[in-house]
């Protein structure tokens, strides 16, 4: 069982998404999706690598893991 997979398909039943920070300015954040979309969104905080996303926000880090992941 592939980690990365697991992991995506248990929070994408609420809604949750993971994307890839892709460049910041301030505090507006330019995501890339995982459908390959790019997308702004403004939140406090800093973010890195890895987020995951909910109704158009960012609701926190996500594991910063590569897709071959861990097999379990």
């Amino acid at each position: 069982m592939n980690l990365f997979s697991e992991f995506n398909r248990i929070i994408s039943d609420d809604g949750i998404q993971v994307a890839t920070i892709h460049a910041k300015h301030e505090n507006i954040y330019t995501i890339l999706t995982q459908n390959g979309q790019y997308a702004q969104i403004i939140a406090d905080g800093h973010y890195t690598g890895k987020v995951l996303i909910q109704r158009g926000k960012i609701i926190g880090q996500a594991p910063n893991l590569p897709y071959a992941e861990i097999e379990v």
